[in-house]
């Protein structure tokens, strides 16, 4: 990951944080948005303070170089990922795209969960005790345990507690959030949003009704499917002689991987319901005719736009410069729909694959575009 900016400011080390709490990155001084070489000003100077400043305000190491590009001194400075938190002034910041953004609330303290190696779900829930679990609940994860054949046999006859302590979900003597929603007959009593709703939309915008799916995780997935298949969703319906078949749009096992997805997967710290939206008309795949009935997961990205491939994208930027060596990188990615940035990065991928290089300046110069064989 690389940033420029044209000149140091003490702005600039929220950045070396971001780079830090992320996946590491390197903060180019002297170039300006397009990747032109501007030059630094006291770099000299700066060779000296920038190591100092960043090591007292964000207590890391960085490697800082001096470079010249087109008889311009540049300053680069590599930050390594960190695997520990690093803040600045008291600050947390991540990279996010190309934005450095600034953690607080629930983003922060999952940020500082993860950097640990700790998640919501392993958390000790003081209060939840194994009176609070469902014995229901419990029988039905045998049952299913025991059916996929996942788990040694032996540990399935175990009392209560010891399955739940081998299945790792007792920490420093006290149940996990996992337990909880795993297990709980009512996790909503213990943290918001640990429940499905799901709502029929007509066009896309008008809700018609809707239903809360609650109680314990291993329960909530087979009901969800339940409610979708009796409220929600239309069979095509064909018969082999006598005997009728049913075909869903959207085949089960499909929509029972879908729903586990969106079960298991959600983060339920941040207190926010699993939301299904099914819509009114779909297109049959069968026959191509239109049906009042469940959403298509495919329709989903019917209005998106379709992108070209980084790699597209560069081939386009060749052959558009070799069709107006005066174009300008603002004038391609007007036409590519990219943003400037992006161009002068891809011009930096293309720079390793052929021999290409700019003349004059950035309104009146040329590209030059050369082949092996030129040599």
């Amino acid at each position: 990951v690389v940033e420029w900016k044209k000149q140091w400011n003490d702005e600039w080390l929220n950045w070396i944080c971001g780079f830090a709490n992320s996946v590491g990155g390197t903060l180019i001084i002297g170039k300006d948005d397009y990747g032109e070489a501007v030059g630094v000003a006291n770099v000299d100077e700066l060779m000296v303070d920038l190591p100092n400043k960043v090591r007292d305000t964000l207590g890391i190491i960085v490697e800082i170089y001096l470079v010249n590009e087109n008889d311009k001194n540049l300053l680069e400075i590599k930050v390594p990922p960190y695997p520990v938190p690093i803040s600045c002034k008291g600050s947390y910041y991540v990279r996010s795209g190309a934005t450095n953004q600034r953690l607080s609330g629930h983003a922060l303290e999952s940020f500082i969960l993860n950097k640990r190696g700790v998640s919501w779900d392993s958390l000790p829930l003081p209060g939840f005790t194994l009176q609070d679990i469902s014995d229901r609940a419990i029988a039905h994860f045998r049952r299913i345990a025991e059916k996929k054949g996942r788990i040694p046999p032996d540990y399935l006859d175990e009392p209560k507690e010891i399955l739940l302590e081998r299945l790792g979900l007792i920490k420093q003597g006290y149940l996990t959030n996992a337990a909880m929603l795993l297990f709980s007959e009512d996790p909503q009593r213990w943290q918001q949003g640990a429940y499905v709703k799901i709502g029929f939309f007509r066009n896309h915008a008008d809700l018609e009704y809707q239903d809360e799916i609650r109680g314990s995780l291993i329960d909530q997935i087979d009901r969800v499917i339940e409610v979708l298949h009796l409220k929600y969703m239309k069979a095509r319906i064909t018969y082999e002689g006598v005997q009728r078949i049913e075909r869903y749009f959207v085949p089960d096992e499909a929509l029972r991987e879908a729903i586990l997805n969106a079960i298991c997967r959600k983060d339920y710290s941040r207190s926010i319901p699993v939301q299904i939206s099914v819509t009114g008309i779909i297109r049959d795949p069968q026959n191509g005719t239109q049906n009042d009935t469940q959403s298509d997961p495919q329709n989903a990205y019917r209005h998106k736009r379709e992108k070209i491939s980084p790699e597209e994208r560069r081939q386009s930027i060749i052959s558009l410069i070799k069709q107006n060596v005066g174009i300008t990188r603002r004038e391609l990615a007007e036409k590519l729909a990219v943003s400037p940035r992006t161009i002068a990065r891809d011009i930096e991928e293309i720079r390793n694959t052929v021999k290409l290089e700019y003349e004059g300046s950035a309104k009146a110069g040329r590209w030059i575009l050369r082949d092996d064989t030129d040599d």
